[in-house]
């Protein structure tokens, strides 16, 4: 089983998928930020009435012992310290962070082009209710992906774009071709394990194993 060359359009969705993993990537450190200052906030909260309950104590006490005007001072000097710590940046931790948005990828997805040929399609094996899948494009994403798998596996341990079956038509021949998209839990073609990102071909009669759990055989749609 040997790898063979990627096809211009696998590396076109590849270009795509890394894009848009990128903002997602993006959007995940900042969301991680966000979570991260708003846990610290958490942890600090009861500075707060603390100091207020104290200063409170303090301008009762100095009003009661000594004067209405030296306890309006004391008051204006809390006040004056809270603006130059704010003015320095000390009290910048008390700042309720905002949660980001997750902003709409804008790159366009690279055009599907029809197989114009005979259909093949992946048959499951050992699955309690049976999925058939078509492969009807020249470049069609399994996994659990709504957005770019045209027939979305939602099973446990699938990747969102798991592997890629492509199809390059000569001459009026298809041949397929299946490549493991860096998947966590890997692709087998009759029982040995893919390596990422490399190109393999598909033979009828073919077993595709996905994540180590589940079989699909390579069969014509015609059957």
């Amino acid at each position: 089983m040997t790898p063979i060359p990627k096809s211009p359009a696998t590396d076109r969705y590849q270009t795509y998928n890394e894009h848009r993993d990128q903002a997602q990537q993006q959007y995940d450190a900042q969301l991680a930020a966000y979570k991260e200052q708003r846990k610290r906030l958490k942890q600090r909260i009861w500075i707060i009435p603390v100091a207020l309950v104290t200063v409170a104590m303090v301008t009762v006490l100095i009003g009661a012992l000594l004067s209405v005007s030296m306890m309006l001072l004391f008051l204006l000097l809390m006040a004056l310290v809270v603006t130059i710590l704010a003015v320095t940046g000390k009290l910048e931790w008390l700042k309720v962070a905002r949660k980001p948005k997750l902003e709409k990828f804008e790159m366009e997805m690279p055009e599907i082009l029809p197989v114009h040929s005979v259909h093949i399609c992946l048959q499951s094996k050992n699955l309690a209710t049976p999925v058939t899948i078509t492969i009807r494009d020249a470049v069609q994403y399994i996994g659990s992906d709504d957005r770019i798998c045209r027939e979305p596996l939602h099973f446990k341990g699938i990747s969102h774009q798991h592997l890629v079956i492509t199809c390059q038509t000569k001459a009026g021949n298809s041949q397929y071709f299946v490549t493991d998209q860096g998947s966590k839990n890997g692709t087998k073609l009759n029982g040995q394990k893919l390596k990422p990102f490399e190109t393999y071909s598909l033979n009828f009669g073919d077993v595709i194993t996905i994540a180590t759990l589940y079989e699909f055989q390579v069969c014509s749609d015609a059957q």
